[in-house]
């Protein structure tokens, strides 16, 4: 894969947009500051003083040539709206990963309550069978009973307020 290089930037323009907006003065007065700046003679120490002054020759010459020019700032805009799709992509990403969390904290926080349930529903249970002194608290433990029995075996598909529901309407007919 080939690496992409900004012409602008290398002639030291900010961006396509504004780089675009640049006349070819300034991209020939942009392009003979730079090379005085990087010419191989005026940087002996450097190994790459070579290539980044050839590099520095291209982009001018892509820069300065009407057709060049417009078909790299195509190039451009096409490569900056793929980037603003994949940041989108990713940021959408993120959000999926947390509505899952989120969604699984619902889970748990659903099922603490149905153990809760549970667990007040086997006390009352006990608390009926110790202390049984009416038929209507025998009715109404019977109803509990059931009810538990009931919850036991189902697997989870029903809210708490379908079983509140239940025993509201278990404890109104009779």
């Amino acid at each position: 894969m080939a690496v992409f290089i900004n012409h602008y930037r290398i002639l030291g323009f900010s961006s396509h947009e504004s780089g675009s907006k640049v006349s070819k003065e300034q991209i020939k007065k942009a392009y003979r500051s730079k090379a005085l700046e990087l010419h191989p003679d005026k940087r002996l120490n450097d190994p790459n003083a070579v290539s980044a002054f050839q590099q520095l020759q291209a982009s001018y010459e892509i820069l300065k040539d009407e057709q060049r020019r417009k078909a790299f700032n195509y190039v451009l805009i096409i490569r900056e709206q793929k980037l603003q799709r994949e940041n989108k992509r990713r940021e959408l990403e993120e959000e999926v990963t947390q509505l899952r969390k989120k969604l699984s904290d619902l889970r748990e926080e659903k099922q603490r309550k149905r153990k809760k349930v549970m667990a007040d529903l086997k006390e009352k249970e006990e608390k009926y069978r110790r202390g049984l002194s009416s038929v209507e608290e025998r009715r109404r433990a019977k109803i509990l009973r059931e009810e538990h029995e009931r919850i036991r075996g189902m697997h989870g598909n029903k809210t708490d307020y379908a079983f509140y529901d239940y025993v509201t309407r278990q404890l109104s007919k009779n």
